[in-house]
């Protein structure tokens, strides 16, 4: 009766139904693993610095428009001083003998002698009050700036999407670790119940004689080992799961939620036909930003040749004191035109350094895009291997059963040693281990493919 009972444990803890429904977490994680992809594209501490980067970007284009605004200053100068040179006017000379013939012939002396001036060109006090206005009219500089900018933001928002992508790739594989160490733990705790069954029913067989104190022993030291590693995946769980709230910005120490759902291979087999969406990765877009960048600074470099046109217009009084009256008051204004003849090579030289950036990248270009390629067919030779490794596991762990189950009724029934039960103990546990661990390299090979042909949809966050 004990042997039956003991029989249909195994059964019901091993039978293939049952690991199906055992690794239903781990195939199918449903709506709990969106939801944490969505909290880690929200939370991420990571991801949220790129993205302070590509405000950045548009606070950057906001002060490259700003260049073809006005600018309008206020400015007010006071100045003092002493000696300097000067400007003599001979006054006296010029004036005093035509005075004195005056004089003399009206036979007055209203006309005065006069003394000669001298002038100061620097005024001991003078200030100078205005609201200066200034413009680019013409400027083929500002304009590429501008261009250069607005391709910036463009160039963030991929790396943006690249950090994304990565994101929830690592989120996605920190899932199944955990979820695998889950499973691990179960299978550690059920083989547990077995070998203490197998403890009990052994030390029936001893007190009957019909088995060794050794062969208890036997039993114990696996017993105690399985205790080992059953701490070891508990410890693997908990690490797991810390690195999986790190990555979603979460306490360490905080629980993880899991779905359940039904395992299917066929279903994993058509994630084979992905595909190919290499255009679509948002690397090639960074890369491509970047080489037009370049292309737009080389313009802007060349465009320092050009000639620029600005306008200037002030406002405001000047004298020796602040005196709002049309005696102090003034307009200014004027057109500038500045036209580069010569610096040196300067600008030749910034130029070409330009155009030597511009072809790097576009060999970076055609390196990045042969590296997605040669990433994306690795990964889905990848993900084929793990889909035979899995076919095979399934089929060893049924066998793993079917073996164990006879030698268990053959120790049972005295025609097989202690080793031997415990040999085909081993097995039935190393098979369950290989199938769930080839279940979850399964869909960590799914996220990789997912992540190198960009075949995954951004969610809603």
């Amino acid at each position: 009766m004990k042997a039956l009972k003991l029989t249909g444990v195994i059964i019901l803890l091993f039978w293939p139904g049952y690991l199906m429904l055992f690794a239903q977490q781990v195939a199918n994680p449903g709506k709990a693993l969106e939801q944490y992809i969505r909290l880690g594209l929200k939370n991420n501490l990571a991801l949220q610095e790129k993205q302070f980067d590509l405000q950045k970007s548009h606070l950057a284009l906001r002060e490259a428009r700003s260049f073809y605004l006005p600018t309008i200053s206020f400015q007010s100068d006071y100045n003092l001083a002493k000696g300097g040179r000067s400007i003599d006017l001979p006054l006296g000379d010029l004036l005093n003998s035509a005075y004195a013939s005056l004089n003399k012939l009206t036979a007055s002396s209203d006309f005065k002698m006069v003394q000669n001036q001298q002038f100061a060109l620097m005024q001991p006090v003078f200030q100078d009050t205005r609201i200066q206005t200034n413009v680019s009219l013409v400027n083929q500089e500002i304009r590429y700036f501008n261009l250069i900018r607005k391709e910036a933001i463009t160039e963030k928002q991929a790396a943006v999407n690249v950090y994304k992508r990565e994101l929830i790739k690592d989120i996605q594989v920190a899932y199944y670790h955990y979820l695998l160490a889950q499973q691990l733990i179960g299978i550690y705790k059920n083989a547990g119940e077995l070998l203490q069954d197998n403890i009990r029913y052994t030390e029936v067989l001893i007190r009957n004689g019909r088995a060794l104190k050794s062969s208890l022993l036997k039993v114990q030291v696996q017993l105690s080992s399985n205790a080992a590693l059953l701490s070891e995946a508990e410890n693997k769980s908990k690490t797991a799961a810390a690195y999986f709230n790190f990555l979603i910005n979460a306490p360490l120490d905080a629980s993880i939620v899991t779905d359940a759902g039904f395992y299917q291979t066929s279903d994993l087999a058509a994630n084979d036909n992905l595909k190919e969406n290499r255009f679509g990765r948002e690397e090639i877009s960074l890369v491509q930003s970047l080489t037009r960048q370049s292309a737009l600074l080389v313009r802007k470099e060349r465009a320092a040749w050009l000639p620029q046109v600005g306008a200037f217009f002030n406002a405001g009084i000047q004298g020796r004191t602040y005196k709002m009256n049309s005696d102090h008051a003034y307009l200014f204004g004027g057109v500038q035109l500045k036209w580069t003849i010569y610096n040196g090579s300067k600008t030749s030289s910034r130029a070409k350094q330009a155009a030597t950036d511009f072809q790097m990248l576009q060999v970076q270009l055609i390196e990045t895009t042969r590296q997605i390629e040669l990433e994306t067919i690795n990964k889905k030779l990848e993900l084929n291997s793990a889909l035979a490794k899995l076919t095979a596991s399934k089929s060893n762990q049924l066998l793993a059963l079917e073996i164990y189950r006879e030698t268990q009724l053959r120790y049972r029934q005295g025609q097989a040693l202690s080793i031997e039960l415990l040999d085909a103990f081993t097995q039935l546990i190393n098979s369950r281990l290989e199938f769930e661990t080839n279940q979850t390299e399964i869909l960590i090979k799914q996220a990789e493919v997912e992540r190198a042909t960009a075949s995954y949809i951004f969610p809603n966050t």
